[in-house]
């Protein structure tokens, strides 16, 4: 079983450190933001009690949405790991490489430079590829057509996990993706695995494609939503599963608002547990196991 690659194997040039992410959990400009859309300050103010917030599910279910919102009222960091692996995706479609070809794909991370960088959208960050703004040309229906067999592969994997590692060290943070709670940081404090019914998920991809100009076929992204279904949750490699400790959210009746609601009475809770074992002087649960993490990868790798 191949050892999984961590931070240190990675060319500086290739693997971003987290402030070259841009605004830190606890930085001046993402409390700013938070504080200027009218959220509460209470749980800044201790920032050694921040947590490590994993989001899992699957497509279209709203956990992106969750993460960024979550991570914009508690003024943490927001790493949208999938928009990673829509990038390399991308780079492999503009180089005429096939999405299934695991060594061109392999010999291409050499030659690839992921950063999230501020946007137009206040408190949003857009993914740059080799220093291009890609955030709209890898959300395209041929790219998440392409993107299950690029996140497949144990390279790729390897390479993007030490890169969300690297910049989710340090706590404060919200990650959502498909294996962020059982593999990237198995220890998060907090874990939320989202779901929703089929039709609801058609509806909503169909919207945010529309919205984007993209006109497709209501079966055109059922067909697309159920192949990336199978795809992540029968890989061999970190395939899409409920960590034991997530709460599931069900936002299938719910909107935006909703599910923030209902996933803030659970962050709530997890603070208040947390700072009151930090004032008790008990330390319980300072943070997840980086080392563990690791570990936690090697054998899900192999």
């Amino acid at each position: 079983m191949a050892p999984a690659s961590s931070s240190s194997d990675i060319s500086p040039q290739l693997a971003p450190k987290r402030a070259e992410y841009g605004v830190q959990s606890g930085h001046p400009e993402a409390r700013d933001n938070a504080l200027d859309a009218g959220f509460a300050d209470t749980m800044l103010q201790d920032t050694a009690s921040q947590l490590t917030i994993a989001i899992d599910g699957y497509s279209a279910c709203g956990k992106s949405t969750l993460a960024r919102r979550l991570a914009r009222q508690l003024a943490y960091l927001y790493i949208d790991t999938g928009a990673m692996y829509r990038a390399v995706a991308l780079h492999a479609l503009r180089r005429n490489i096939d999405p299934k070809d695991s060594a061109g794909v392999e010999a291409l991370l050499d030659h690839t430079y992921l950063q999230f960088i501020a946007g137009s959208v206040a408190g949003q960050r857009d993914m740059h590829l080799n220093g291009e703004n890609v955030a709209a040309a890898i959300r395209t229906m041929q790219v998440a057509d392409a993107v299950c067999d690029v996140a497949a592969m144990p390279p790729v994997r390897r390479y993007l996990v030490a890169q969300q590692r690297e910049w989710g060290r340090e706590g404060g943070v919200v990650l959502d993706g498909r294996d962020i709670g059982t593999v990237v940081f198995p220890d998060a404090e907090l874990k939320f695995f989202v779901t929703a019914n089929m039709s609801v998920r058609v509806a909503r991809r169909m919207a945010e494609l529309k919205a984007r100009g993209q006109d497709l076929s209501p079966e055109k992204v059922e067909a697309n939503l159920r192949m990336r279904d199978h795809e992540e949750t029968t890989r061999a490699d970190s395939p899409l599963r409920q960590a034991e400790d997530a709460v599931v959210l069900d936002t299938s009746s719910l909107d935006v608002d909703g599910v923030l609601a209902a996933a803030m009475v659970h962050v709530e809770a997890r603070l208040a547990e947390k700072q009151a074992a930090r004032r008790s002087g008990k330390g319980a649960n300072e943070g997840p196991d980086r080392a563990g993490g690791r570990q936690a990868l090697d054998g899900e790798q192999g």
